[in-house]
């Protein structure tokens, strides 16, 4: 191949690759890392005129006369000319001028390019960069988050501009119906359940102003078959789960868990396992979404009250608590509640002070949920005793994110960062931001549900 000014349309495009690329090592010079940046380099310049010769092949075709609506497929005329927009793709920078039209009928307005290319109604970001830095900005505080970006990639972005992406995709999460966005994240169940597990609970996170810490509401659902259960010699593990996080009023979080059991189809499921930690909020929202499931109190929670209760009546002989440890949980193993209580009551009879105490709140404990402690028929039914599920999302999902030393959040920014955590969870990295993004992106078929674009986009 010359080095001439030619046409090269005859060229294969393997042949022209194969030039460049010997060009290109014939220029390089230096270690192998060295040969990785030019390398590099060479692939954002092949990008950018890549897009830019796209760019312009795709202005060509849709040339200047009109075009149809999204909404309603009437031809719309150009109302302005040559609008300029600046995208940041994964090979820099692409400068291109399309046309605005405005549609009189819809009263909305649109960039036929943009809708071709599948952009953003907003933001700076081509949809795989945004993918990307949304990846980042959900996992890393955003400082952190731009360091790391620079490890990954050649074009430093910053702090700014990931902020900016996520509180954007944060809104429009938010502003879907919730049920849409969870059958987006994952789609309803193909099948009733044998067994559904809801496990509820409440993280505290810190929040700047006149709140400091408030309660963000925590729901993990999954169903038997993606439970792998603890032996010996492996962990547990959930292969799948939808969760469900608010940061908020219940009223909120009880439509949102509410939704999430449609998709799972609570209704009919074969059994329903709801496990909590004795707190009446959590059984309130059991009896209110899903009564027919079966409630089972956290078996850590229910031995836990137990000893705190023992410790007060032994304080004298410490060493005896474990041994009461011991009978409270071979009476409860054994299903022998009856048989706990009276015990109990007998110790309360001839407890004084704080040990009377102790023993009056674990009774009226043990008493309010005694209906939710028949260990034996749960552990025989193989349903779950414990709520670790759910006591491990406060740290995978949200307090990994969103309680890290400094932090304090804004509140508003609080409840989107807790919404897009949940839902980052519950989809997977790979799936996130396709699984947002349908509702946020513009579609480009005539008649598609879309937003107005302002004449200055």
């Amino acid at each position: 191949m010359s080095d001439a000014k030619t046409d090269l349309s005859g060229f294969s495009e393997e042949e022209l690759v194969r030039e460049l690329a010997r060009r290109r090592a014939t220029a390089v010079q230096g270690p192998f890392l060295a040969v990785e940046d030019a390398v590099e380099a060479a692939q954002a310049r092949d990008g950018r005129a890549t897009f830019d010769a796209l760019l312009a092949a795709r202005s060509q075709q849709l040339g200047d006369g009109p075009q149809p609506c999204p909404r309603c497929g009437r031809p719309v005329g150009v109302r302005a000319r040559s609008r300029t927009r600046t995208v940041r793709t994964m090979a820099g920078e692409v400068t291109f001028v399309r046309h605005y039209h405005h549609c009189g009928h819809c009263h909305a307005g649109f960039y036929p390019l943009d809708l071709s290319l599948g952009l953003p109604e907003d933001g700076t970001l081509s949809p795989k960069m945004e993918a990307r830095v949304l990846d980042f900005g959900v996992t890393e505080p955003f400082a952190q988050a731009a360091e790391r970006w620079a490890v990954h990639h050649p074009a430093a972005i910053s702090d700014h501009v990931i902020r900016a992406t996520v509180d954007r995709l944060g809104r429009c999460a938010q502003a879907q119906p919730y049920e849409a966005l969870q059958a987006q994240l994952r789609p309803p169940a193909p099948r009733p359940p044998d067994l559904l597990v809801v496990q509820n609970d409440g993280s505290m996170l810190p929040l700047r102003g006149a709140e400091p810490w408030k309660e963000a509401k925590v729901c993990v659902l999954y169903r038997e078959d993606q439970h792998r259960a603890r032996t010996a010699d492996r962990r547990g593990l959930i292969s799948e789960a939808r969760y469900v996080a608010h940061l908020g009023g219940i009223e909120t979080f009880r439509t949102h868990v509410d939704a999430a059991l449609r998709l799972e189809r609570a209704d009919e499921a074969v059994r329903v396992a709801w496990v909590g930690d004795g707190a009446p909020c959590n059984w309130n929202l059991a009896d209110e979404v899903c009564p027919r499931a079966i409630q089972i109190l956290d078996w850590g929670h229910a031995i836990e009250h137990a000893v705190t209760a023992g410790k007060a009546v032994l304080a004298e002989a410490p060493a005896l608590v474990p041994l009461w440890q011991r009978r409270i949980e071979q009476l409860l193993a054994e299903g022998r509640r009856t048989e706990l209580f009276a015990e109990l009551r007998a110790c309360q009879g001839a407890a004084q002070g704080a040990a009377r105490d102790a023993l009056d709140a674990l009774l009226r404990y043990d008493t309010d949920n005694a209906d939710r402690m028949d260990y034996a028929r749960y552990r025989a039914e193989g349903l779950p005793l414990g709520s670790g599920v759910v006591e491990s999302a406060h740290g995978h999902v949200l307090q990994i994110r969103m309680k890290r030393s400094g932090q304090h959040w804004d509140p508003d920014h609080a409840r989107r960062m807790v919404l897009l955590r949940a839902a980052y969870k519950t989809v997977g990295p790979l799936r996130f931001h396709r699984a947002l993004s349908p509702r946020c992106l513009r579609q480009a078929s005539p008649g598609a549900n879309t937003v107005v674009q302002s004449e200055a986009a």
